[in-house]
């Protein structure tokens, strides 16, 4: 595992925890460099395995939940997840539990990531219920936001903005 901390004078805040994948230490000098190559769940994504069959009438909550458990996460937000889907068939999942996972919630749009430990799942476009995380030049934000160009005929524009270290924006809240 790996933790890191950051912020300024007493402000200290977790910016990050998660799985150590590989460690390269090189001498430049008189000085050290560790580059340190990590991911949140980056264990449970790689070596979770699932080997399980739901009967006719399972609902994707119940299957996501069992791929939870098998990767050893939190459930995290899995109770907010308002879709009422039921299988009409019988499912096995078998395998990764990640995969699996990925396939069961793609199938209703939704998507999923790990967060420090903790499962989250948004639906398309969607975002956390944490507070706001508020960006103004008195929190640290440096210079002017710019509208960057769709990067798609028809595809969102996308907002750039350049802040000090704000470890309360985390992926999926709404800044």
């Amino acid at each position: 595992k790996v933790l890191v901390l950051a912020g300024y004078h007493d402000a200290i805040a977790q910016i990050f925890v998660g799985d150590i994948h590989n460690v390269v230490s090189t001498q430049e000098g008189p000085d050290w460099s560790t580059k340190i190559l990590a991911g949140d769940g980056n264990r449970a994504v790689r070596f979770g395995r699932i080997e399980k069959s739901f009967a006719a009438g399972a609902s994707v909550q119940t299957i996501v939940k069992a791929c939870a458990a098998s990767l050893g996460v939190d459930p995290g937000n899995l109770a907010k997840v308002t879709s009422t889907r039921i299988l009409d068939h019988g499912y096995a999942a078998f395998g990764n539990a990640a995969n699996e996972m990925t396939r069961i919630l793609g199938a209703i749009g939704h998507t999923w990531s790990i967060q420090d430990g903790r499962l989250q799942i948004l639906p398309p476009g969607g975002v956390t219920t944490e507070t706001i995380a508020l960006l103004s030049p008195q929190s640290g934000i440096i210079g002017s936001p710019e509208y960057g160009t769709a990067k798609k005929k028809n595809g969102k524009t996308v907002l750039t903005v350049k802040s000090l270290l704000q470890p309360g924006i985390l992926p999926g809240r709404r800044v």
